[in-house]
């Protein structure tokens, strides 16, 4: 290669032996470490206002600022970008694909994480809030996960059932606490939730069923989604999305069991791009953590 200068690139922290909790992020790890490998390092962020476009990954070289992740996996110091090697409308479609892939495989990694009770509850907020220093890991994984909820209630994977639970929580625990016999009304809404609980849950799997077929049959028996050879942008983007929903240990495995039962050569494929990437646990490069400014303390006054 012929520019070795100096590369940064600011993500979501890493979790669960993953490079990021993020996609996006892990994707441009991914790529990084593919095309970069010893050449990078990493900054994780706790926000982001690092990135000029107010979101993460962001890759600083010289001074050159590079976001999106669309453009980031375009960017490249000397002529051999990774795509290179597809024809015209293979490049078109491998840039649509992915542009889906960060929408409807996003939306997916998203509910699982933020939108899943349990999995919010037991697992993705306890994650996040290690990553914050006092007060902050208070209340910036809740902000986070407001952040993503207009975009899953448009996608209809914004699962409201943990929402009264946490709000009545110390009103039902006394509640519990009491002698109490169950009337008809109480034994049919309970009914009626149980019911309502079922049908939504079936309603997220037949949404990830017909997502993750799409790249399954991309897919079909080659090892990257453009042949057996060389690898594509499209290869990190879609790896990075399936190993989020594959590694990370769910209390709520509904997506992953179904992804591992019904698309095992999805999760090869990720566990492969991860692989080929990070042949070693010890090959992750570099990694700080960004400092954080005063106001960031007092949400309230910004």
């Amino acid at each position: 290669m012929g520019d070795t200068g100096n590369y940064v690139l600011h993500v979501w922290p890493g979790k669960w032996n993953l490079a990021s909790f993020d996609p996006l992020c892990l994707a441009s790890v991914l790529y990084l470490q593919y095309t970069l490998r010893g050449k990078y390092s990493i900054v994780e962020c706790v926000s982001a206002d690092s990135s000029p476009a107010g979101v993460l990954p962001v890759l600083f070289h010289n001074s050159k600022t590079i976001c999106p992740l669309s453009a980031l996996l375009k960017y490249h110091p000397s002529s051999n970008e990774l795509d290179a090697f597809l024809s015209p409308s293979e490049r078109a479609k491998a840039t649509a694909m992915a542009a889906h892939a960060e929408s409807s495989l996003g939306d997916l990694v998203a509910h699982i994480q933020f939108a899943q009770e349990a999995n919010w509850r037991e697992l993705v907020n306890p994650s996040l809030a290690a990553s914050y220093s006092f007060p902050q890991h208070f209340y910036a994984p809740s902000r986070l996960r407001a952040s993503f909820r207009s975009r899953l209630e448009a996608a209809e994977l914004w699962v409201t059932e943990g929402e009264e639970v946490e709000k009545d929580t110390h009103e039902s625990s006394f509640k519990a606490s009491l002698p109490h016999k169950p009337t008809l009304p109480d034994l049919k809404a309970k009914r009626h939730d149980r019911f309502l609980r079922v049908f939504e849950r079936e309603k997220v799997m037949e949404k990830a069923r017909s997502t993750l077929e799409i790249y399954a049959r991309l897919l079909g028996s080659n090892q990257f989604f453009f042949g057996d050879s060389r690898v594509s942008s499209l290869d990190f983007v879609v790896a990075a999305h399936v190993l989020l929903i594959i590694q990370p240990p769910y209390p709520d495995r509904l997506i992953k069991d179904n992804l591992l039962k019904s698309f095992p050569q999805l999760r090869d494929h990720a566990e492969m791009i991860h692989h080929i990437c990070f042949p070693e646990t010890t090959s992750l490069p570099p990694t700080t953590q960004q400092s954080f400014s005063f106001l960031s303390l007092f949400p309230w006054i910004l």
